[in-house]
C-alpha cells in the first residue's frame, strides 16, 4: 500500500500488521457529518508499548481511541488488532478494554465484586474469580480494601479498581481515556508514576489518550502529536521534545521561543550550520537552553540576542524570564536562583544559545 500525501506516518507495504504489532491503522477516516475528526490515518502500535495519542480538544485522538475499542467504525480504511481485520467489529469480540475518566464503578458493589465483575459475567468457577481478583488487589496495592464501596475510596484508589477491573480479563491492549483528569496534581502525579510501574509488570499494551504533556512526557514508549485529526509526529519522548518536526509540536510539548530567520541580522546568521537548515525558515530554541547576562557570551558557535526585560517571574525551582527583543519576545527559564535577586524590569540584557541548541521545522 502507497501512503498518500495526506498521511504523516508511514505504512507498511503488507496487508497485515508486522509480527511486533498489535494495532494497525490503515487510511482510516472518521467524518461526523461534513466534519472530519480523523484524517486518512496510518498507524501502528507494538505488542507491550506504552502508546500516548496527545493533542488539543478536537484534534482526533479520542476518536482514535474509540475506534479500536469499536465504539466509533472508520468512515473508510481499516483497523487490524493483532492480525485480525477488526474494522467493523463490535466491541464485546475486541480483546480490548477501556478505563475511562469517570471511573464507572458500580456504586452498589464492593471492590472485590466490581473487580471480579467481568469474570462472574464470563461463569468463571468462583474459586477462580477469587484469587485473580486478590491478584489484582495486590497489583494495585488495595487487598485490604476489597470489601468497601466505591463511594468509600478516594479518587485515585478508585481509579486503580477502574484500572484493576479492566486488567482482570487479560486483554491484548488497554485503553486509557483522560483517566487522571479528574484528580488534583498531587495523585495524578503518583497515579502517572503507579501506571507506568503497573504497566511494566503487566506487559501489555497500553494506548492513552491525553492533552497533558506531562503525563505523555512521564509516562510513555511513544507519542503521537495529533492536530486536525492527523498525526503531526510520532516518536519517542526525547526525540519529540528536543527534535520536533513542527511549529505546533514544538509549541504544544513544553515551552517554545519560535523565531523566524529573518528576525536575525546577517552576523546572528552566518553562525547557523546551513546544512541542518535544509531550506527551513523557522527555528526552535527551548527556554532552558537559553543563557541571560550582562555581556554577550564570546563562543564562536553562539547566537547573542540583546532585548530588555519586560517581566520576571519566580516559578518555585526556576525563574521565568520575559524579554523583548525587537519585535519579538523571547522567554528564559534559569534555575539560578539568585537571578531572581540581580535582574530588573527594563534592564538591557543578552540572552545567548548555541547554535547545537536550535532545531528547525
Amino acid at each position: 500500500m502507497e501512503a498518500t500525501k495526506d498521511s504523516l506516518v508511514n505504512v507498511y507495504d503488507e496487508e497485515v500488521p508486522k509480527k511486533n504489532d498489535i494495532i494497525k491503522f490503515e487510511g482510516v477516516t472518521k467524518n461526523f457529518n461534513d466534519f472530519t475528526a480523523v484524517n486518512n490515518l496510518n498507524l501502528t502500535v507494538k505488542k507491550g508499548e506504552f502508546l500516548s495519542l496527545l493533542g488539543p480538544s478536537g484534534c482526533g485522538k479520542t476518536t482514535t481511541l474509540r475506534m479500536i475499542a469499536g465504539f466509533e467504525h472508520p468512515t473508510k480504511g481499516n483497523i487490524y488488532i493483532d492480525k485480525a481485520k477488526t474494522t467493523n467489529l463490535p466491541p464485546y469480540k475486541r480483546s480490548v478494554n477501556t478505563v475511562f475518566q469517570n471511573y464507572a464503578l458500580f456504586p452498589h458493589l464492593t471492590i472485590e465484586e466490581n473487580i471480579g465483575f467481568g469474570l462472574k459475567q464470563k461463569k468463571l468457577k468462583k474459586n477462580l474469580v477469587k484469587n485473580k481478583v486478590k491478584e489484582m488487589l495486590g497489583l494495585i496495592g488495595l487487598k485490604e480494601h476489597l470489601s468497601k464501596y466505591p463511594k468509600q475510596l478516594s479518587g485515585g484508589q478508585q481509579q486503580r479498581v477502574a484500572l484493576a477491573r479492566a486488567l482482570i480479563n487479560e486483554p491484548q491492549v488497554l485503553l486509557l481515556d483522560e483517566p487522571l483528569g479528574a484528580l488534583d496534581l498531587k495523585l495524578r502525579q503518583k497515579m502517572q508514576f503507579e501506571l507506568k510501574q503497573i504497566h511494566e509488570k503487566v506487559g501489555i499494551t497500553f494506548i492513552y489518550v491525553t492533552h497533558d504533556q506531562e503525563e505523555a512526557l512521564v509516562m510513555s514508549d511513544r507519542i503521537a502529536v495529533m492536530n486536525n485529526g492527523n498525526i503531526e509526529q510520532i516518536d519517542t519522548p526525547e526525540k519529540i521534545y528536543n527534535n520536533p518536526k513542527s511549529s505546533f509540536v514544538a509549541d504544544f510539548i513544553g515551552e517554545a521561543n519560535i523565531l523566524q530567520l529573518n528576525q536575525l541580522d546577517e552576523n546572528q546568521l552566518s553562525i547557523l550550520d546551513k546544512s541542518s537548515m535544509e531550506y527551513k525558515n523557522t527555528m526552535v530554541i527551548r527556554p532552558e537552553n537559553i543563557e541571560i547576562s550582562d555581556s554577550p557570551l564570546k563562543n564562536v558557535d553562539t547566537i547573542n540576542l540583546k532585548g530588555n526585560i519586560v517581566d520576571i517571574t519566580f516559578v518555585g525551582a526556576k525563574v521565568v524570564i520575559q524579554c523583548n527583543i525587537n519585535d519579538f519576545t523571547l522567554v528564559v527559564h534559569s534555575f539560578n536562583q539568585n537571578l531572581y535577586k540581580s535582574l530588573k524590569v527594563n534592564q538591557k540584557v543578552y540572552m545567548s544559545f548555541h547554535k547545537r541548541n536550535i532545531t528547525f521545522v
